[in-house]
């Protein structure tokens, strides 16, 4: 969804039959349609309202986004009291309308890609663009595995 809430994209990933791991084909994502700027709105936060309800009404509220669904939803688990959206990408990061007035704060869940000097470079201009929007912006870090996502399996 776009800032507004309406339907931009669609995300696509395709799991094995045990919902375990992604499937073994060819490309397991998919994003179609316009992805830049959109986000993928996993829950409400303690309010129960769409982010445009939610706004008119004057509520505003800790959003915690991250790159992909997977840790969205680790993080949506363990934070019912947050607005969770997904970016779908560290390239689309920057582009979480942090800025919507539904949003008092943002807590960015932070992959571990330390050797992967463009996707450090990427991450911190996402988090600069985020700060500029004017919500106080704090990151979130595994201190084990990839992603927040990873510190909380136990399948490995």
């Amino acid at each position: 969804r776009d800032r507004e809430g309406r339907s931009v994209a669609v995300h696509c990933t395709f799991r094995r039959a045990d919902g375990l791991k992604k499937a073994h084909v060819g490309n397991p994502k998919l994003m179609l349609g316009l992805v830049a700027g959109g986000v993928i709105r996993l829950t409400r936060g303690p309010s129960g309202l769409l982010p445009e309800d939610a706004a008119l009404q004057g509520v505003a509220g800790v959003l915690a986004t991250a790159e992909g669904v997977e840790d969205g939803l680790t993080i949506a688990l363990a934070a019912p009291e947050a607005r969770v959206w997904a970016a779908t990408s560290l390239g689309n990061l920057a582009n979480v309308p942090v800025e919507h007035p539904c949003v008092s704060a943002v807590v960015v869940a932070q992959d571990n890609d330390w050797g992967k000097a463009q996707a450090v470079d990427a991450f911190n201009a996402a988090i600069e663009r985020m700060e500029a929007a004017g919500r106080p912006v704090s990151v979130l870090r595994s201190h084990w595995g990839k992603d927040v996502n990873d510190a909380v399996r136990t399948d490995e």
